[in-house]
């Protein structure tokens, strides 16, 4: 693949400038290392806070999983009727 720079292109498509993933990787490409930096440090905190949802919704179902398994009665919510 030809340099975009060497052969005065731009790197990416026309239609990558509308698309906000375009857009973001344009910004990551013209952004100073510290702005980065904040970004990618913002970011790790998003994804342990959406770690720590998924681990909570988790022991939530588990929860209601042996709440269920221990109750008495039908085990499933359908049951059949018969239709004359």
């Amino acid at each position: 693949m030809a340099d975009p720079q060497a052969t005065n292109e731009p790197p990416f498509h026309s239609e990558c400038y509308a698309c906000p993933v375009g857009s973001f990787f344009v910004g990551v490409q013209t952004a100073q290392p510290d702005a980065m930096e904040h970004v990618l440090n913002i970011a790790q905190e998003l994804l342990e806070v959406a770690r720590g949802a998924i681990d909570v919704a988790d022991e939530a179902i588990e929860h209601q999983r042996t709440a269920r398994s221990e109750r008495k009665g039908p085990t499933s919510r359908v049951r059949r009727i018969d239709i004359v």
